[in-house]
């Protein structure tokens, strides 16, 4: 399956780039799992960032970050098959899980819950 990981990203970090990293790396722990189980995760941090840089963004929550980062994560949930949810509060990462749950995927919220490929 192809699975969006869905974590905080900005949530309770104060934009503190420590705090930012650790939850992309919290994601893309989790990824990895998933990849070793043989599924194919992905994050929307991997391609949102990249472009909110290329883009012209000033920082984290500027107009350009803005235009970018939710929308880009819920054009990729379109073509997954399912939603990892890790972490703690977060309303973006809660806004996929709605999303997945209205196209009809599959919400996981721990990696022993999906099944290996």
């Amino acid at each position: 399956m192809m699975i969006l990981v869905a974590g905080p990203y900005r949530s309770g970090t104060g934009d503190d780039p420590a705090k930012l990293r650790a939850n992309v790396d919290a994601m893309n722990d989790a990824a990895v799992h998933l990849f070793r189980a043989g599924h194919l995760p992905v994050t929307g941090e991997a391609l949102a960032l990249p472009l909110i840089e290329r883009a012209g963004s000033a920082g984290v929550g500027d107009p350009v970050f803005d235009e970018i980062f939710h929308p880009i994560s819920a054009r990729l949930l379109t073509h997954c098959d399912a939603v990892l949810r890790i972490g703690g509060p977060s309303t973006g990462a809660d806004e996929m899980v709605a999303q997945a749950r209205s196209e009809g995927k599959h919400i996981y919220t721990t990696l022993t819950d999906i099944p290996a490929a």
